[in-house]
C-alpha cells in the first residue's frame, strides 16, 4: 500500500487533454434542435409555432451554454505570451457569437408578427452561420485547449518522473537496477516524445491559424468577425508536389502526445512492481 501511494497518481490530470464530453454534448444537441426545424414541416396551427419558437429557443441556449463555457476555459488558460493576440480575438468572437444569440432571441419577442415559416427562415439563416462561421472557430478554441491541457499534462508526468526517483533514493532502492532502469529511461523518453509532439501541435496552430488571422485582421479592419471569418481557410496544398504527406491535424498530434504521456504513467506503475517485490524479498 506504501509502494502504490510512493509511485503511483491519478489518471486524471492527463485524460483532460483528451476530450470535453458535456460540451460535445451540447454541440450535438444544438445540432440535433436545428436540423429538427430547419426540416420540420409546417402545419400553420398555433401550436406549430409554439413549438417551433420553443425549439429555436432551445438552440440559443444550449449555443449561449457552449459559447460560455469556452470564453471560461480562454479566459482560465494560462498566460502564453505567443498566443495572447489570438486569445483575445478569439475571446472578441465569442463575444460576438454572444450578442448574436440576443440579437436572435429579441426577434422572437414580438410573437404577433412572426409565422411559423419566419422561425424556419431563422433557424436556417442561423444554422449556415454557425456552420461556417462559428464551428470553424469553435474548432480552433478546441485545439488551442488541448494543446494547453496537454502541456499541463506533461509537466505533471515530469514532476512524477522527479518523485519517483526522489522516492527510489528513499527506499533505498538504487535507480541503477537494471528492470528499474529500463523503465525510468522508458517514461523519460516517452515525456520527451510527449512534449515534442505538443511543440509541433504549438507550431501546427501557430502556422495554420494565427498568422492567418492576424493577417486578415490588419488587411480588413472593417470585417464584423475577423477571425471567424478566418477559420474556414488552410494552407493550400501544392499540387505540383506528390511526395510530401498532408499535415497533422493538431488533434492527431496532441493525441499521440497523449498516448506517450499514457505510456509513461504505465512505467511509472510497472516500477511500483517491481520496487513492490524487492521490498518483500
Amino acid at each position: 500500500m506504501l509502494v502504490s501511494a510512493l509511485f503511483i497518481v491519478s489518471y486524471s490530470g492527463t485524460a483532460a487533454a483528451e476530450s470535453t464530453p458535456a460540451v460535445q454534448k451540447v454541440l450535438e444537441n444544438a445540432k440535433a434542435y436545428l436540423d429538427d426545424l430547419v426540416t420540420a414541416k409546417d402545419d400553420n396551427t398555433s401550436n406549430d409555432l409554439s413549438l417551433k419558437i420553443e425549439t429555436f429557443k432551445q438552440v440559443l441556449d444550449l449555443s449561449s451554454a457552449e459559447t460560455k463555457d469556452f470564453e471560461f476555459k480562454l479566459l482560465t488558460a494560462e498566460k502564453d505570451e505567443q498566443f495572447e493576440v489570438w486569445k483575445q480575438n478569439a475571446l472578441d468572437d465569442l463575444a460576438r457569437a454572444l450578442a448574436y444569440y440576443d440579437s436572435e432571441r429579441d426577434l422572437l419577442s414580438d410573437l404577433n408578427s412572426i409565422t411559423a415559416d419566419d422561425i424556419t427562415g431563422i433557424a436556417k439563416r442561423f444554422k449556415e452561420w454557425r456552420e461556417s462561421e462559428y464551428l470553424p472557430l469553435v474548432s480552433r478554441v478546441q485545439d488551442f485547449i488541448l494543446i494547453k491541457q496537454e502541456a499541463k499534462a506533461i509537466q505533471i508526468a515530469e514532476k512524477r518522473l522527479e518523485k519517483v526517483n526522489e522516492n527510489l533514493v528513499s527506499l533505498g532502492i538504487r535507480s541503477g537496477n537494471k528492470d528499474i532502469a529500463k523503465h525510468l529511461t522508458k517514461a523519460k523518453s516517452l515525456i520527451t516524445t510527449a512534449s515534442r509532439l505538443n511543440n509541433e501541435a504549438a507550431d501546427l496552430f501557430t502556422s495554420r491559424y494565427m498568422a492567418t488571422s492576424t493577417e486578415e485582421t490588419a488587411s480588413s479592419p472593417e470585417m464584423i468577425t475577423p477571425l471567424i471569418a478566418s477559420t474556414s481557410s488552410s494552407p493550400v496544398a501544392d499540387t505540383n508536389s506528390t511526395s510530401t504527406p498532408p499535415l497533422s491535424s493538431v488533434k492527431d498530434l496532441v493525441r499521440s502526445s497523449l498516448e506517450a504521456v499514457k505510456g509513461a504513467y504505465q512505467s511509472f506503475i510497472d516500477v511500483s512492481g517491481l520496487v513492490r517485490k524487492l521490498l518483500i524479498r
